[in-house]
């Protein structure tokens, strides 16, 4: 009922922000198949852990730019090696 109108709303919502020029920015932890490299342009370290040199380990929240430009960047764990 309701539920599955809500869903189909907020898809079609998306649609119309995508055509508009809006898209999420690639982040993914390692393995993910996603970008999984901290580019500081698009992301923003808000902790950093033991794991791979410069690797995204987790993404804490979701970044997104519009026609090209950082509206909001990725918030994002990034791994450091440990000596």
């Amino acid at each position: 009922g309701w539920a599955k109108g809500v869903e189909l709303a907020v898809k079609e919502f998306k649609q119309v922000l995508q055509s508009e020029g809006l898209d999420e920015i690639p982040a993914g932890p390692a393995g993910s198949g996603v970008n999984s490299v901290f580019d500081p342009s698009l992301h923003e370290a808000v902790d950093t852990r033991e794991g791979g040199n410069n690797i995204i380990l987790e993404v804490v929240r979701r970044g997104y730019t519009l026609n090209g430009k950082v509206l909001r960047p990725a918030q994002v764990v990034v791994g450091r090696k440990v000596n």
